[in-house]
């Protein structure tokens, strides 16, 4: 892991010795967030649950736990896929949302990673992390991981994540060494848009 990456699961376990089971963790793209949360639950007992929101976050879910620990039996609920009794289950939440596939889902999950967490709040994903106690007194360590810890709607985050117990800008990655500069190039086309 580098350096922040094993800062970032520290800031959760701290968080959660203090009582915060719904903490969130803000990183911009490009700085391995999957690889953080496949390292975290390493650490953990499973079973746990990724949700994801789109097929190839499902894979490359998938890919980063297999790689941090190729021990991993995980499984995918998406589509046709329906694995819901592995150890570990990356799901479309999607999917894992309408009440069919819920229920057959079960409720005693350690840990649950929420990818693309400033979408918590949306319905399709309360509905899920209601089913499996996440948004209870006593829920799994339900931990969210996003680069943009706010919406366009200005819809709080705080209905579901308690704190942001861990964040890096942009600014500070790039200044750190671990993302490229930005290059902005501008192009001049005789386009006229206007009718557009």
């Amino acid at each position: 892991l580098r350096p922040y990456q094993e800062e970032a699961i520290q800031a959760v376990q701290a968080a959660g010795a203090e009582g915060i089971t719904r903490p969130l963790v803000a990183l911009p793209i490009g700085t391995g967030k999957t690889v953080i949360f496949g390292y975290l639950l390493a650490r953990r007992a499973a079973p746990a649950l990724v949700l994801a929101h789109r097929d190839e976050l499902i894979r490359q879910a998938v890919d980063k736990l297999l790689l941090v620990n190729p021990e991993f039996e995980v499984g995918v609920v998406k589509a046709e896929q329906n694995e819901v009794s592995a150890p570990v289950v990356v799901a479309s939440v999607q999917t894992l949302a309408r009440s069919n596939r819920l229920v057959q889902m079960c409720q005693d999950f350690r840990t649950v990673i929420v990818g693309e967490a400033h979408h918590g709040v949306a319905d399709m994903y309360q509905r899920v992390l209601e089913h499996v106690g996440s948004l209870g007194e006593s829920g799994p360590l339900t931990v969210g991981f996003t680069a943009t810890p706010e919406r366009a709607d200005k819809v709080g985050l705080g209905q579901v994540w308690e704190r942001i117990v861990y964040q890096k800008s942009l600014l500070d990655m790039i200044t750190a060494g671990y993302l490229c500069n930005l290059r902005a190039v501008r192009i001049t086309l005789q386009v006229d848009l206007d009718q557009v």
